[in-house]
């Protein structure tokens, strides 16, 4: 298990997260979107054609067709007007995740912490 000090900090950070408008808007979404039964069916065949593509990938076969199928799925759900704002809530969340996931490993690679092996040299 990792250390008790780094999962409490990110206990910390999971609160600061779920706390951020962008997790609160992807919430409100998620629940407004459970209500509708088209969006959830659309939904639900998008991510199915999430795991397909990723299959297709993954057997390093051509996933080209699995692609624009999944893409023209994605952009006929966005005229689901709950749909797009699901999608959109969740995009931003998504992101806003990313980007403290690239700040930690950038602030690690780069030796910028306290302690870290590249600023030990």
């Amino acid at each position: 298990m990792a250390d008790p000090k780094i999962m409490e900090k990110g206990r910390e950070l999971a609160r600061l997260i779920a706390e951020s408008r962008e997790y609160l808007l992807y919430i409100e979404m998620r629940s407004r979107l459970e209500k509708d039964k088209e969006g959830v069916a659309l939904l639900g065949e998008f991510r199915q054609k999430q795991i397909a593509l990723e299959f297709a990938e993954s057997m390093g076969g051509d996933a080209e067709a699995a692609r624009q199928e999944l893409h023209n799925t994605y952009e006929g759900m966005h005229e689901h007007p709950l749909l797009g704002a699901y999608l959109d809530a969740e995009a931003r969340l998504s992101r806003m995740i990313l980007d403290v996931q690239g700040c930690v490993q950038e602030l690690l690679e780069l030796g910028m912490l306290p302690g870290s092996a590249a600023g030990m040299n």
